[in-house]
């Protein structure tokens, strides 16, 4: 066989190569553009959630310049914002829209400023900025058409920049809203470094509010030693001397020690060029701190949710993981000066303890206390019951900790639906993750159901909820976890995930039944009747005995219109059929099939039904006595007549559904009736967000009072845990 040699034909390789590694040179010299159009499609991946957020970066653009203060002027169609003291050259605008790309050099608030721009023009039909330098006035106008940039005047004046958006006509939205709907953003920017005005009205800003009353102890954390000698006569700190004193370079704030309950309502909040964007209360692994920080060094994400965590976040968490473990070490150096609030850190200090994170000193400390408290064997809070399980069992006393779990689950059961029925969400939060971590500890698979019961809680009360949702491969936690979804707003995510439960095998007619259900009022929430009504009829094949369904199908066929009268009527009379019963509701429903079905009940099925639930009616308040109360509900308007405003109306609509929860409970038969019906009468007020919003809040709470009820009992043995839950679960619906 022969062989080919190559040659290097005279060191051309050779030459070729050093060609490319040789440095280039300059041929020409300018500035790089592109049209805002072309901008806007290459930074579609880079867009904010909500185009609206744009305000946001109005205000990052301020704090960051640094500004005086910032004016916000409003229009009917037009938000008008005035930087004082903020100067952008002539230069900096021929180039602006260059700085929505990466590798670009530029200032910070010049970043933030185009990036507000690029928002806004999702839906704007023009913005401006107009800005005054030493050459005069200049104008840089965004538009359809392109961008032009023109001298406005010669003179020079103040520095100022004036930023205007004029919106297209074409968004209804602002002609029925007295209020600019992004102004409604405000609300993160309550801690801006800033004087913010909004029509001359001032906004109220607090770099540092007042410690919370329940503050046991609290930390100072300022950039400077200066800074950190001048808070402690701070107005915040109430007067009281910071127990621990400490300096970051980018960091500033404080951090307090205070009881579960207030930290999970006050959070650790994170400020970065004036806006809230964080509170990752369970990053520190500390349950009973929380604070704010003010903190620029941080890089943020685009959706104002979250930092970047980089190695300067890393950074930044374990600095304030090292300050709260100065605080507790301080707390238990006396521990008969606080004894009072033993309860509230026994959790805390075990799970230190556990860690094994402590300096030798701080392990002495925290250590005797955490001895001394045991030894008392005073009675502690759930969760440091919890703890307290642990301790026994690392001591080798398991049969203890075993019995200690066990009486915390029967305690707890009872405890959790009694503050799910009165509405106290805040504590229950705290009881599910007790619970969640008993029955971690006695290795019972209903950990991650509780997990989904802490986010269900965390959304009813307006907490930030975990970014990513856990994969399951059940059918029934699937539907739930879409509900999780559809409450983000996420309904693509919601759609998919209910899809991915009824394709599943093991899904069985009842899960299958909610899923479609669920479906179908995605469906009618984006308006989509047809599809709508496709999906219910396919609903009640896979359940054909839910009295919910047959309500909410009633409901859904009168708000289609005359035609469907007499569907409308059928499914009343099958719901007046169905397995609950309550005389309140019987008597509702009664008098809805009175109004729907003039000509189709005869006298004698008229007055069949009347006496039945008259009968009823006085039967419930003879026993049980509560006449007032009922009578008070009756009173209440639930129909659309009487009212002339739309907001009027849908406020009204809202509190219906609030007192019925207050007064009978957020899953009570007659709370579920109300909710339903308002939901179809809001819709019927073009108040899609709203009604969608309140039917969502009544599925979460169906499931999470569910999931506490099927509760397994203590002396419930793991391996017939699935099949009484099953039972359960069939005799819940």
């Amino acid at each position: 066989m022969e062989h080919t040699t190559v040659k290097d034909g005279g060191g051309e390789l050779g030459l070729f190569i050093n060609k490319l590694s040789s440095e280039g040179t300059i041929e020409s010299d300018g500035t790089f553009t592109i049209s805002p159009s072309t901008a806007a499609k290459t930074m579609q991946r880079f867009r904010l959630p909500d185009p609206q957020m744009y305000f946001l970066q109005m205000v990052a653009t301020a704090v960051s310049a640094p500004v005086l203060e910032l004016t916000v002027e409003t229009a009917p169609r037009t938000l008008k914002f005035r930087f004082h003291g903020l100067e952008i050259q002539e230069q900096e605008l021929a180039v602006l829209d260059s700085f929505l790309f990466p590798g670009v050099d530029a200032p910070p608030h010049l970043v933030e400023l185009t990036v507000g721009i690029a928002a806004a023009l999702n839906f704007a039909e023009e913005v401006t900025v107009e800005s005054s330098s030493v050459n005069g006035w200049w104008r840089l106008s965004f538009s359809a058409q392109g961008m032009r940039l023109e001298p406005v005047a010669d003179q020079a004046g103040a520095p100022t920049c004036i930023l205007t958006v004029r919106k297209r006509r074409e968004v209804r939205a602002l002609w029925r809203s007295q209020r600019h709907p992004e102004l409604a953003w405000l609300e993160a920017c309550r801690h801006a470094p800033l004087s913010i005005k909004v029509d001359k009205s001032p906004f109220p800003t607090e770099l540092l509010p007042p410690l919370p009353l329940e503050t046991i102890l609290w930390a100072s954390i300022s950039t400077t030693k200066l800074e950190a000698e001048s808070s402690l006569d701070a107005p915040f700190s109430g007067g009281h001397a910071p127990s621990v004193v400490v300096e970051h370079p980018h960091l500033s704030g404080y951090l307090v020690l205070t009881n579960r309950e207030t930290a999970y309502r006050h959070g650790l909040i994170f400020v970065h060029r004036g806006l809230i964007i964080h509170r990752p209360l369970i990053d520190l692994g500390t349950h009973v701190v929380s604070g704010i920080l003010h903190c620029d060094s941080l890089k943020k994400n685009l959706s104002h949710t979250d930092f970047v965590e980089d190695a300067n976040f890393q950074a930044v968490r374990l600095f304030l993981k090292h300050t709260a473990t100065a605080l507790v070490t301080e707390f238990c150096r006396d521990p008969q000066a606080r004894r009072e609030h033993w309860k509230y850190l026994w959790a805390t200090v075990v799970n230190l303890l556990d860690e094994g994170v402590l300096e030798p000193q701080q392990d002495t400390i925290i250590r005797s206390w955490a001895t001394l408290v045991h030894e008392t064997g005073e009675s502690q809070s759930p969760f440091s019951s919890l703890q307290k399980a642990r301790f026994l069992e690392k001591a080798g006393r398991g049969d203890e900790a075993i019995r200690l779990r066990r009486n915390l689950l029967v305690q707890l059961k009872a405890e959790a639906l009694s503050c799910f029925e009165s509405g106290q969400f805040l504590k229950l939060l705290e009881i599910c993750e007790v619970l969640k971590g008993a029955c971690s500890d006695l290795q019972w698979p209903y950990a991650e159901e509780l997990r989904l019961a802490e986010w269900y809680i965390q959304g009813l009360l307006g907490l930030e909820l975990d970014r990513v949702l856990q994969d399951s491969d059940e059918p029934l936690t699937l539907h739930r976890l879409a509900l999780l979804r559809r409450w983000q707003n996420d309904l693509v995510g919601a759609i998919e995930a209910h899809l991915k439960a009824l394709e599943h095998s093991e899904a069985d007619a009842l899960v299958r039944g909610w899923g479609i259900r669920y479906c179908a009022e995605l469906e009618f929430s984006q308006e989509r009747y047809g599809q709508a009504d496709e999906l219910y009829k396919m609903a009640e094949l896979e359940l054909p005995r839910q009295r919910d369904l047959w309500e909410e199908c009633a409901f859904f066929k009168r708000f289609l219109g005359q035609a469907h009268r007499d569907e409308s009527f059928s499914y009343l009379k099958r719901a007046l059929e169905g397995v609950e019963v309550d005389s309140f509701v019987h008597w509702l429903l009664v008098e809805e099939l009175k109004k729907e079905g003039r000509s189709f009940l005869t006298r004698s099925e008229l007055a069949a039904l009347q006496t039945k639930s008259t009968y009823l009616k006085l039967k419930r308040l003879l026993e049980e006595g509560d006449q007032a109360k009922i009578e008070a509900c009756l009173k209440e308007n639930l129909d659309l007549s009487g009212w002339t405003a739309r907001e009027d109306l849908m406020t009204r609509k809202i509190e219906a559904v609030q007192q019925a929860e207050r007064s009978f409970g957020p899953t009570y038969l007659y709370t579920r009736y109300c909710r339903r019906r308002c939901v179809y009468q809001l819709h019927r007020l073009g108040a899609l967000k709203e009604a969608e919003h309140l039917q969502c809040r009544g599925h979460l709470l169906e499931h999470l009072r569910m999931i506490l009820v099927d509760l397994p009992s203590p002396d419930l043995k793991p391996a017939l845990y699935a099949r009484e839950r099953g039972a359960t679960l069939a005799s819940s619906t």
